[in-house]
């Protein structure tokens, strides 16, 4: 029976026109040909030229034959066989390619024989008998993607068309011979190549799913970190299961981008997946808001709605800038002004008085008129002097003028008068002038040009401080607003020093007193030492963000998502399909999907990095703050996991007495200031820090307001309310106290007590939640109550762990996924039917990958098929407002999947 090799009837045309045109195409041919003439004396020309263009036909039809083969079973390794080593194993599927087109050329050529005029023509290409012979078959065949990688163009080396009239050979001829098959074969393994080389690029070496991955679980971790941050009952603040949506995003997204469109199921089951994982988000609080509700805090508002209050304002990114207060810097450069000697200095300058000397040396025997006064001076004193020298007397006359100090930064005021004739001058001036002013005048060794800076009355200073109060007052209350996220590899603090110009006022035109000009040069004093503190805490915080990049980059977590770009749809309309569709974390097999076996579809892991401040990522920036005292932890941890420990209760008498040594510690360095700086008695600055701490009723509060530094604040007050006098003095000062002892180490607990307490409390409650499980009694409300004690527990890194310079508290996961698809399927249609279905389908599967190269009945091994594997390693960085709760996991800081 005769098999028809175009069996689709679609667009046939008859035979006979076929035939006419072959004819016509043959003569054309035979003309064009420069073969020379039988030697026999028959003319094979019609019959070379006829086979010639048999030969056209039927290579390309062998070309798409090929291209579909091997698009459906791709080499993407070689196997380790005398035919697998004939390809290149840099480009397995491109000399598969080449190769599979050979061998279809070759047997089509030798199944199309031509007879004209009984010169019977056949076309041929050499056998393939051994494994050099395939690799000379390989560098015979050259391909190039053309019309947009829609068609193949093939090129085939030195094809023979032997001519034979009864058997005789009569002419042989050989000729390349270049079709150009309409199959998109090249650009379809292209885009996969691509899109697997995507799923695999690292997150700093290129976009691909990583920096996908990465960009939308920020997104994620940041918006549940902000709500833990507010109270929200968040647990774990980047879990596997976000890890698994963010890949199955991504996987999606890469295959819209590499192919023009995605899997269709994929799209479809992540989209459920989003749901399902929203669900069981939501679901997790459900217990603690059950709880919560008939809670009520003490504004008198239930606990869900204070948690609501807390998070109104908090969103990821810049949609909610993080308020950066100069209230510290504004204290500390006032207490050191104060009391450092800068404001007096400054004081002092503007006070200061100019004196010239003017003077004229006559006889004695001869009256001396005094010399004028200098121009631009107040005439302050005459002195008249006479010297006896060498038996000889002369008279030196001296005229001081005097005049307020003169100075770029310091106003021209006109109400000196007064000041240049007071007391004070006097004495500035008459001490300043040396006993032998007529011995020096003569010898003309006097200074005639000399600044004095007379003692200032305690009137004019007090209005001075009152400036300076002021100003500090304004200070205080100038906040600048940044992207929480610049705390990592930005600038946030540049805008303060713009803020401090924008609210000290030292227009020196605007002076016109004496008192105005004074005010004037402390503020200016005052702004120029806050502006320095920023300066310097500028520069912390820069080597801090350097110390956490390195440490971040070495575990491949970026501190900001890199950009995200991918490749521009492909001109060739293709179709994806996979199996699974979805990457689940969950085993898979044979009844759930069309798999082989059941296997673990993907497999994630992901560690949070600082759980509590003594950790690895912690000590890049502890290292820069503590030094030796590494093993020391802040007292705001400290306390705050008292607090927890409180809750459950479990056993801390350790951690306890840690916080209560710390306590003692600053309430012992607030009487040493109330002692320095006010007029108190020993037992009224007892009875002040008795009501200032007595506002806190637990260890653990007292603690956590030392830390904040809010018992300054209550101290201050306590002691004004027994002696009067600036309150926002004085409380700046105990503020600054604080900070001084907290940055000596004098108001920290030892690392390893804070630990063995914070693992007491986790211990804890799984044993509550393992019991909870076997008693069908306990309530949920009870349940919640135990583990929001792990709420309560401090994670994450103060940056800066320093006082007055905890801006933002920050946390890091270190997340890694690896997956793949069991049957990976992309589909393109042919540009002529005829072949198959009329499409071109390249699958990726794990298979061996064979063809019969030599003819034998018996396929070849040239390597194999592979499915589409990947992994990739990344993090993600969350960055919430400072304070005693910060962020991080709250259970399993290590949580791997079954897969992994």
């Amino acid at each position: 029976m005769r098999v028809d090799p175009f069996p689709d009837q679609r667009a046939r045309i008859p035979f006979a026109v076929i035939g006419a045109l072959l004819l016509v195409t043959s003569a054309t041919l035979a003309t064009g040909i420069a073969v020379k003439p039988s030697q026999t004396g028959y003319d094979a020309g019609p019959a070379i030229g006829a086979s010639w263009s048999a030969a056209g036909a039927a290579a390309e039809r062998a070309a798409l034959t090929a291209s579909v083969d091997a698009a459906r079973s791709p080499v993407v390794a070689v196997a380790n066989t005398s035919y697998g080593r004939a390809l290149n194993a840099s480009q397995p599927f491109r000399d598969a390619l080449r190769l599979r087109i050979y061998v279809g050329v070759r047997d089509a050529l030798a199944a199309s024989p031509v007879t004209v005029e009984g010169v019977r023509a056949v076309a041929s290409l050499p056998p393939i008998e051994t494994p050099a012979d395939a690799r000379a078959a390989v560098e015979r065949v050259t391909l190039a993607g053309v019309d947009d990688g829609s068609a193949l163009r093939v090129h085939v080396r030195d094809v023979t068309v032997t001519a034979t009239r009864n058997g005789a050979v009569i002419e042989r001829i050989a000729r390349p011979l270049v079709v150009t098959a309409p199959t998109p074969v090249l650009a379809v393994h292209g885009r996969v190549a691509t899109f697997e080389e995507r799923l695999n690029t690292g997150v700093f070496a290129g976009s691909g799913l990583a920096r996908r991955a990465t960009a939308s679980l920020t997104v994620l971790a940041e918006t549940r970190g902000l709500a833990q941050y507010g109270g929200a009952p968040v647990d774990n603040v980047v879990a596997n299961r976000h890890v698994a949506l963010v890949t199955n995003r991504g996987v999606v997204a890469l295959q819209r981008a590499a192919f023009g469109a995605a899997d269709p199921d994929a799209r479809a089951a992540t989209r459920r997946a989003a749901v399902a994982t929203a669900g069981r988000d939501a679901l997790a609080g459900v217990g603690v808001a059950a709880a919560n509700a008939n809670v009520t805090a003490a504004n008198g508002s239930s606990a869900a709605a204070t948690v609501a209050d807390a998070t109104a304002d908090l969103h990821p990114g810049a949609a909610s800038p993080q308020p950066v207060p100069l209230a510290p810097v504004a204290d500390d450069a006032f207490v050191a002004s104060v009391d450092g000697g800068g404001f007096d200095a400054a004081l002092s300058r503007a006070y200061a008085v100019d004196v010239r000397l003017a003077t004229r040396v006559g006889d004695a025997n001869a009256s001396v008129a005094a010399p004028p006064t200098p121009a631009g001076y107040r005439h302050h004193a005459t002195l008249h002097r006479t010297v006896s020298r060498d038996n000889r007397t002369r008279a030196v006359a001296v005229t001081v003028g005097v005049r307020l100090h003169t100075d770029a930064a310091l106003p021209v005021v006109g109400d000196d008068s007064r000041w240049l004739a007071s007391a004070a001058v006097r004495r500035a001036v008459r001490s300043a002038l040396p006993d032998s002013v007529g011995e020096r005048a003569l010898d003309g060794a006097l200074d005639d040009s000399f600044t004095v800076e007379p003692t200032v009355s305690g009137a004019r200073r007090a209005a001075a401080l009152d400036a300076l109060a002021e100003t500090h007052a304004t200070l205080r209350t100038v906040t600048s607003h940044v992207d929480r996220r610049s705390f990592l590899d930005g600038e946030p603090l540049a805008s303060l020093t713009t803020a401090v110009d924008a609210a000290v006022d030292t227009d020196t035109a605007g002076a016109t007193t004496l008192r105005e000009r004074a005010a004037v040069a402390v503020r200016a004093s005052y702004a120029d030492r806050v502006r320095a503190l920023v300066e310097d805490r500028r520069s912390t915080l820069a080597r801090a963000q350097s110390r956490i990049g390195d440490a971040l980059a070495e575990r491949d977590v970026p501190t900001t998502p890199p950009p995200v770009a991918g490749p521009a749809a492909p001109p060739v309309a293709m179709r994806v399909s996979s199996e699974p569709a979805y990457l689940s974390l969950a085993r898979v097999t044979p009844t759930d999907a069309a798999v082989e076996s059941a296997h673990y579809p993907l497999g994630a892991r992901n560690t949070n990095l600082a759980t509590i401040p003594s950790e690895d990522l912690a000590d890049a920036v502890l290292d820069i703050v503590f030094g030796d005292r590494r093993e020391r932890v802040a007292l705001a941890t400290a306390a705050g996991t008292l607090r927890a420990a409180d809750e459950v209760p479990v056993a801390d008498a350790g951690l306890r007495r840690g916080v209560s040594a710390s306590v003692e510690s600053a309430r012992d360095g607030l009487d040493t200031a109330l002692d320095t700086h006010t007029a108190l008695s020993a037992n009224e600055r007892e009875q002040a820090l008795d009501a200032g701490f007595g506002q806190y009723g637990t260890v653990a509060a007292r603690g956590l307001a030392v830390a904040n530094g809010s018992v300054a604040e209550s101290v201050a007050a306590a002691a004004n309310e027994r002696e009067g006098g600036r309150s926002g003095v004085l409380a700046a000062r105990l503020r600054v106290a604080l900070r001084d002892l907290e940055s000596s180490g004098a108001l920290s607990v030892g690392e390893s007590t804070v630990s063995s307490a914070r693992a007491s409390v986790e211990s804890s409650v799984r044993d509550a939640a393992h019991r909870a499980v076997a008693d069908a009694t306990q309530s949920a409300g009870e349940r919640a109550v135990e583990r929001s004690a792990l709420r309560l527990l401090p994670a994450g890194i103060p940056l800066l762990p320093l006082p007055g310079q905890w801006y933002v508290t920050v946390n890091a996961w270190d997340v890694a996924a690896h997956g793949g698809y069991e049957r990976f399927e992309v589909a393109a249609a042919l540009g002529r039917p005829g072949v198959g279905d009329g499409s071109l389908r390249y699958v990726r599967e794990d298979a061996p990958v064979a063809v019969d190269v030599d003819g034998d009945g018996v396929p070849e091994t040239l390597g194999r098929n592979a499915r589409l594997d990947f992994a990739y390693r990344t993090g993600v960085v969350v960055v919430v407002p400072p304070g005693p709760r910060g962020v991080g996991d709250v259970g399993d800081a290590d949580e791997r999947s079954a897969g992994w």
